[in-house]
């Protein structure tokens, strides 16, 4: 929202950079989890960061070239809110890949803490802090991280047992007839009703 409201005062503008980062979540939430119990997660996690990465990377050029514009916000925002459902969906089924079964409770407490502790404690704050010294330097510096994370994701291959469907089973029908199981099973749940 900061870089938005940096290019423009447009409520509608604005309303569509903010739309363009999360929509993905409504649209390929599903999908996206689909393939990360078909595909290698730590590939898919490390990859998405890196395209990530490169987005941010190049955002912060557009930004110290004077090119940057809200129509170039709301399509690197739309492709960062879709890298970030594969990502953080791979992510919440990778634990059991790194863990033992009796470690998952403590290991998913872990992640969940941290990630609260990082977006919202540290992240936001020091984010605020370094747009409003330089918007390029944040935007850069953003993009670093993921960067940094996909090099950590790069040395974790040793300590990873996969756990991943046959991909012969990724038909359009097997995909469908999953999709409505799921659907189903949450019908079932009083709790996820």
């Amino acid at each position: 929202p900061l870089l938005a409201q940096s290019l423009t005062s447009s409520p509608l503008e604005l309303s569509l950079a903010t739309t363009a980062r999360t929509l993905p979540l409504a649209l390929f939430t599903i999908f996206c989890g689909l393939i990360a119990d078909r595909y290698d997660r730590l590939s898919i996690m490390k990859t998405s960061n890196i395209v990530r990465g490169i987005v941010f990377v190049l955002l912060a050029g557009a930004s110290l070239l004077g090119i940057m514009n809200i129509a170039c916000l709301v399509i690197a925002a739309f492709l960062i809110g879709c890298l970030e459902v594969l990502h953080d969906n791979t992510m919440e089924s990778f634990p059991p890949s790194i863990v033992q079964k009796d470690q998952l409770v403590q290991a998913n407490g872990y992640i969940a803490s941290a990630e609260h502790i990082a977006n919202n404690c540290v992240g936001s704050p020091l984010a605020s802090l370094i747009l409003s010294a330089s918007q390029t330097l944040g935007i850069f510096s953003n993009g670093i991280t993921y960067l940094f994370s996909a090099l950590v994701y790069k040395f974790m291959r040793h300590q990873v047992k996969f756990h991943s469907a046959p991909r012969s089973s990724v038909s359009a029908v097997a995909i469908m007839k999953e999709i409505r199981e799921g659907f189903r099973f949450v019908a079932k749940q009083p709790l996820l009703r």
